[in-house]
C-alpha cells in the first residue's frame, strides 16, 4: 500500500447462524479498531461481510489486521459465546524519500578534507546520489557520504544529495564554501646565515603571517618528528596580526642535517573547524662545520649611533692565528692567543658587520660573524592633522600624522597613538634599511562631541629586544589638543526662579560648539535675557540657542515663586450665622501653609460665624521663600438676648420692690421698663425698675425690652400687689399648723421614754447578756 492511500480490508464470515447476534470486531495488532452488529430475522445459516476503510502511515508498515466473528446468544447461550477469528493480514506500506536536515552550508580550508553526509529514510529503501554541477559524484544506499579530499576553490559550490525509489524522490542541497587558509608559516634563523658551528648558540624564528584572533594561537616547533617546544600566545587583538615565536638552538654534530619545522594551530573550539586549522612552515635543514668552535661574548651587540662598542672572541682549540675583520676596529691576527676583543670608541658605521676568524692550519679559516645593531632615537616626533586646521567637526572625517625623523633601524620601530592615556593604535614598520629614515604614521578619526578637548600624541619606540637597552629608546610627541564643534542640543526643562531672578539666570543645559547664542521669546515677543522676573512672569516661554549649525528650540513653563504676601483687612464685622466672607488672600509661588491662632493657641479659620468668634487673630503663612504675619479682629454681632427670670412678681402693699432686667448683646442692648405703653426707665444692658410703696394700681404687666442695631427681644413680669388682710389670714392658719406639729413631737417623746422604764431580767450564757422586761 502507498502511505495515505484509501483501502478497503473485508471480513468473510461463511455459514452463520442466527445472524441477529452476530458481531464482527476489528483489530489493528491487539487493539479494536471497529466492531459491527448485524440484524435480521432469518435463523438459517448465511453468508455475511464485514468492510473496515483504512487509510495506512508509514508506522503501519508491517501491522497485522484480524477480525474475529461472536455469537452473543445472551445468558442462556454458552459462558463462553462462541468466537471465530480470521488469520492475520500483513500489510507494507511503501512511501517516498524524507532526507535526514542536515547543515546548509559547510566551510573548508583549501587543501582540507571534507565528507558531505546524507541520510534518508523511504520504501522501498531510496538510492542516494551526490551531484556537483550537473555532473554525479557518487551513488549509494540509504546513507551515502560524498568525501572531498584535498580541496580547492574549484571545488566550492552547491552540492545536491537526490533520495529516490518507486514513490517518489527528495533533494537536498547543501553550499560548499573552501576558503582560502589566512595564515602563513615561515621558518629562519636569526641574524645568521650558512652553516652553524657545533655548540654555537643559535635563534630560530617561526614568523606567522596576518592570524587572528591571537589568543587561541599556539606554535609548536618539531625537530624531524620530536616535538622539542610550544608557545601560547594571548593577547585582547581580534584584528589579524603578525607574531613571531622563537627557539634557542645550540647544534651539536649529531644535530647535522636535522629538519626543524614550526606548526601554527587555532583552538577555536567545539564550534570551529574539526580538527583545527593547522599551518606547518617548510623545513629548515642545519648544517654544522666543525671542529673549528668560535664563541662570540656576547653573540649580538646592540649599541647607540656614536657610542662605544666591544666584543671577545674565544675558541678551546688550537690553531695557528686568530683576530677581528671591520670596517672600524679590526685586529691582527693574533696566534698566540684564545680570546681577542674587538672594540670601537665611537660606533659611526652603519653597515658595519664585523666578525672573528682562525685558521685551525694553514689551509682553513673559520668564521663567527658578530650581529650589531646600531640605533638611532628619532630627532623629533610630532603629530598634526593632514590637511586641515582649526577646530574639527562632529562625525567629520579626517587623519592624523605622525612624523618621526631620523630614526634607525626601522625594522624596530613602533609608533603607538593615544587619546588622552588610552592606546588607539600602534602600527609596526617594516623594512631593511639601517641607517636613519624618516617615517609617518597615520591616524583615522571620526570624533564626537564627547572628544572635544581630548589630547591626542604619539609615541614612536625601537624595540630592540633582550639585547637592547632595559627600557626600550621611547620619543613622545608634544599632545594635539581637538577642538571640536558640534550642534546645539537642549536639555529641556520647566523652571521655577525666585522673583527678581533674571532670564539669563535659566539653568538650561544647552551643549553646542560653537558657544550658542541664546534669545528668549514669549509668544511672539523677544524677551530681553536680563528682563527680572516679578511675580505676573510665570508662563510659557520659548528659548532658541544657534550656532553654525542651526537652531534649537525649547518651550518651558516658568512658575516665579516668591514668599508669602496678605491682601487682607486688619478688621472684620458680620452677623452671627453668615459665612466668613473677609477677603482675605495669601498670595505665594509656591503656595503658602496658612494657620490661625487665637489667644496663643492654633485654631481652624472661622467658617460659619457664632459670637465665640469674637476676639483677634494672628494669621500665618508659610512657603520655602519666607512666612508673613497678619493680624484680624472678628467683630461678630448678634442681637439682644434678655436672661431669664420670675414671670411673677408678689408684693404687699406700701412695700418697695425692684424689678431687673439684663441682656446681652452685640452691640451692647438699651433696655427699657414700660408700664401700660408708658416707658419707665431705660438704661444700660442691666437696667432695674424701683417701686416704692407698691399700690394695688401697680400691679399689672411690666414689659422690659432690649433693642440694639441687630434687633430686639422682650420680657414681660407680672407684678401681684397684696393688701395687708390677706397677710393677717395667712398667719392664723399657719400658726395653728405650727402649734399642732410642737404637740404631735411631744407626745412622741413621752411614750419612748415610758416604753424604757421597768423591771428586767437579767441572764447571761455563751452568747452574752441577755435582758427581759418582767
Amino acid at each position: 500500500m502507498i502511505e495515505g492511500g484509501q483501502y478497503k480490508l473485508q471480513c468473510d464470515i461463511q455459514n452463520v447462524a442466527p445472524v441477529e447476534l452476530l458481531t464482527v470486531s476489528w483489530f489493528k495488532g491487539d487493539t479494536l479498531v471497529n466492531k459491527e452488529t448485524f440484524t435480521g430475522s432469518n435463523k438459517t445459516s448465511g453468508n455475511r461481510l464485514s468492510t473496515l476503510q483504512i487509510s495506512p502511515r508509514r508506522a503501519d508498515d508491517g501491522a497485522q489486521y484480524r477480525c474475529e466473528a461472536e455469537l452473543d446468544l445472551g445468558p442462556d447461550g454458552p459462558q463462553h459465546p462462541p468466537l471465530v477469528t480470521s488469520d492475520p493480514l500483513n500489510i507494507a506500506v511503501h512511501y517516498g524519500p524524507e532526507i535526514q536536515s542536515g547543515d546548509e552550508s559547510v566551510e573548508v580550508y583549501e587543501g582540507r578534507d571534507v565528507t558531505l553526509p546524507c541520510t534518508a529514510e523511504g520504501n522501498p529503501e531510496p538510492n542516494i546520489t551526490w551531484s556537483f554541477n550537473n555532473q554525479s559524484k557518487t551513488t549509494g544506499g540509504r546513507q551515502t557520504t560524498l568525501t572531498i579530499s584535498g580541496a580547492t576553490s574549484a571545488d566550492g559550490g552547491v552540492y545536491t544529495c537526490t533520495a529516490l525509489n518507486t514513490v517518489g524522490s527528495q533533494t537536498r542541497r547543501v553550499l560548499l564554501v573552501v576558503k582560502e587558509i589566512p595564515v602563513r608559516v615561515s621558518i629562519s634563523t636569526v641574524d645568521h646565515t650558512g652553516p652553524m658551528i657545533e655548540g654555537g648558540q643559535y635563534k630560530l624564528q617561526c614568523g606567522i603571517q596576518n592570524v587572528a584572533p591571537a589568543e587561541l594561537l599556539t606554535v609548536s616547533w618539531f625537530k624531524g618528528d620530536t616535538l622539542v617546544h610550544k608557545e601560547n600566545f594571548t593577547g585582547s587583538i581580534n584584528t589579524p596580526v603578525n607574531w613571531l615565536s622563537t627557539l634557542q638552538i645550540s647544534p651539536s654534530r649529531a644535530d647535522d642535517g636535522a629538519q626543524y619545522r614550526c606548526e601554527a594551530k587555532l583552538h577555536l573550539g567545539p564550534d570551529g573547524p574539526q580538527p583545527p586549522l593547522i599551518v606547518t612552515s617548510d623545513a629548515l635543514n642545519i648544517t654544522l662545520l666543525y671542529p673549528c668552535i668560535l664563541t662570540l661574548q656576547p653573540p649580538k651587540v646592540v649599541v647607540e649611533y656614536g657610542a662605544s662598542a666591544s666584543a671577545n672572541c674565544s675558541t678551546t682549540t688550537d690553531h695557528i692565528g686568530m683576530g677581528w675583520e671591520a670596517p672600524q676596529g679590526p685586529v691582527d691576527m693574533r696566534d698566540d692567543v684564545k680570546l681577542i676583543t674587538w672594540s670601537v670608541d665611537r660606533l659611526v658605521e652603519w653597515s658595519i658587520k664585523p666578525f672573528c676568524f682562525m685558521n685551525p692550519n694553514p689551509k682553513e679559516q673559520c668564521k663567527a660573524d658578530l650581529n650589531v645593531t646600531i640605533y638611532k632615537t628619532p630627532d623629533s616626533v610630532s603629530i598634526s592633522t593632514v590637511g586641515h586646521t582649526g577646530p574639527i567637526n562632529e562625525s567629520g572625517q579626517y587623519e592624523l600624522q605622525c612624523d618621526i625623523q631620523n630614526v634607525a633601524p626601522v625594522e624596530f620601530l613602533t609608533v603607538s597613538w593615544f587619546k588622552g592615556d588610552t592606546l588607539v593604535h600602534k602600527e609596526n614598520f617594516t623594512g631593511s634599511i639601517k641607517t636613519p629614515v624618516n617615517r609617518l604614521s597615520t591616524l583615522q578619526i571620526s570624533p564626537s562631541r564627547a572628544d572635544d578637548g581630548a589630547q591626542y600624541r604619539c609615541e614612536a619606540k625601537l624595540d630592540l629586544g633582550p639585547d637592547g637597552p632595559q627600557h626600550p629608546p621611547l620619543v613622545m610627541s608634544d599632545p594635539l589638543n581637538i577642538t571640536v564643534h558640534y550642534e546645539t542640543v537642549i536639555n529641556c526643562s520647566n523652571w521655577n526662579p525666585l522673583i527678581n531672578t533674571t532670564l539669563d539666570s535659566f539653568p538650561h543645559v544647552v551643549l553646542g560648539k560653537p558657544l550658542p547664542l541664546i534669545k528668549w521669546h514669549q509668544g511672539t515677543l523677544q524677551i530681553q535675557p536680563t528682563k527680572r522676573l516679578s511675580k505676573k512672569d510665570s508662563g510659557q516661554y520659548e528659548y532658541l540657542a544657534s550656532n553654525k549649525f542651526g537652531n534649537t528650540s525649547c518651550v518651558t513653563n516658568i512658575t516665579v515663586e516668591y514668599g508669602p504676601e496678605f491682601d487682607c483687612p486688619s478688621e472684620y464685622e458680620s452677623r452671627e450665622h453668615t459665612l466668613f466672607l473677609a477677603n482675605c488672600n495669601v498670595t505665594a509661588s509656591p503656595e503658602a501653609k496658612v494657620s490661625w491662632s487665637r489667644d496663643g493657641r492654633n485654631v481652624k479659620c472661622p467658617h460659619k460665624l457664632t459670637r465665640r468668634d469674637n476676639g483677634l487673630y494672628s494669621v500665618t503663612a508659610q512657603n520655602k521663600h519666607g512666612t508673613a504675619h497678619h493680624v484680624l479682629t472678628i467683630n461678630v454681632l448678634y442681637g439682644p438676648e434678655i436672661e431669664s427670670g420670675a414671670e411673677s412678681v408678689e408684693v404687699y402693699e406700701g412695700r418697695d420692690v425692684t424689678l431687673a432686667c439684663t441682656a446681652e448683646g452685640n452691640p451692647e442692648p438699651k433696655v427699657k421698663w414700660s408700664f401700660n405703653n408708658q416707658s419707665k426707665t431705660t438704661g444700660g444692658r442691666q437696667t432695674t425698675l424701683m417701686i416704692s410703696g407698691a399700690k394695688s394700681f401697680d400691679g399689672g404687666v411690666y414689659t422690659c425690652t432690649a433693642l440694639n442695631t441687630v434687633g430686639s427681644q422682650t420680657r414681660r413680669v407680672l407684678l401681684v400687689v397684696k393688701d395687708n388682710k390677706s397677710l393677717l389670714q395667712l398667719i392664723i392658719p399657719i400658726s395653728l399648723i405650727i402649734l399642732f406639729i410642737i404637740i404631735c413631737i411631744t407626745c412622741i417623746i413621752l411614750c419612748m421614754k415610758r416604753k424604757r422604764s421597768g423591771k428586767y431580767d437579767v441572764q447571761s450564757n455563751d452568747k452574752g447578756v441577755q435582758m427581759k422586761l418582767l
